[in-house]
Parts: C-alpha cells; structure tokens; sequence
C-alpha cells in the first residue's frame, strides 16, 4: 500500500492509498476540453490494471507518494526595534535577524505548544468581577 498526497486547483488537499500493483497517470483531463484560467485542465487516473480505471481526479496540479521524504527551506526572521547614536544623534532603527533551517512539511513542528483555552482569570479580571458583584448586592 502507498499513499499520494493531491493538490487540487482549489488548494484542497487529499490523501489516497493505493494497494500495490495499481498504477498511476497523469494528464488532460479529456480532448478537447477548453483552457479555463490560461490551462488545460489535469487530471490523475487510478489504474488496478491496463482496462479497469478505479479513480480519476480532476483539477490536480500536483501529487507526491508520501513516501518520498520531503524538506521544505522555512525563513524564519526575529526583528527588533530599538535605537542607535550616531554623531550624537539618536535614531530609530529596526534589527533584524533571519535564520533557514530545512523542515519536513509532513511532520508537525515540535517545540510550540498549541493554543490553550483561557481561563477565567485571563478572560476577566478578578477584581471586576468582584467589583461587579459588590454593586449587584
């Protein structure tokens, strides 16, 4: 079994596994059909053999087997205000620091928690809602 990744023209993405010994094409959607947007629409056909069609998808503009690994070159740039003396003149300045590292766009990023949902305390100040019940009495 493999699995493809599928980009459609829409941005959507799809996997779709595939047993082994089904192969794949990738062509015009059909003769004759007109160009929308400036292109031809693609498509991507799913053979089990050489008569028997299982799948076709259209409006691809690519596709990968997700078991080629992949790395992605991800910019990553800090940048800080702050300001400098010149001639005893103080100016305004920006820092800025960028670093490229190569990442694999199918495994999550480690290191950065996901969101959390607030909880009361960061939604409300304490003392508000204090204050608020003081006037309701």
């Amino acid at each position: 079994m493999r699995t493809l990744l599928i980009t459609s023209k829409d941005g959507t993405e799809t996997q779709v596994d595939i047993p082994d010994g089904w192969f794949v094409t990738y062509g015009v959607a059909a003769v004759g059909i007109p160009k929308s947007d400036g292109r031809i629409p693609m498509a991507l056909r799913i053979y089990e053999n050489k008569d028997h069609q299982r799948a076709i998808f259209t409006d691809v503009i690519n596709f990968r087997d997700m078991a080629i690994p992949i790395r992605v070159k991800k910019v990553n740039t800090q940048e800080k205000d702050g300001f400098m003396e010149c001639d005893g003149v103080r100016k305004r300045t920006t820092f800025q620091a960028k670093t490229t590292s190569w990442i694999n766009p199918d495994e999550p990023e480690t290191g950065k928690p996901l969101l959390g949902m607030p909880d009361d305390s960061e939604m409300f100040s304490q003392s508000k809602i204090s204050e608020e019940l003081e006037v309701a009495v």
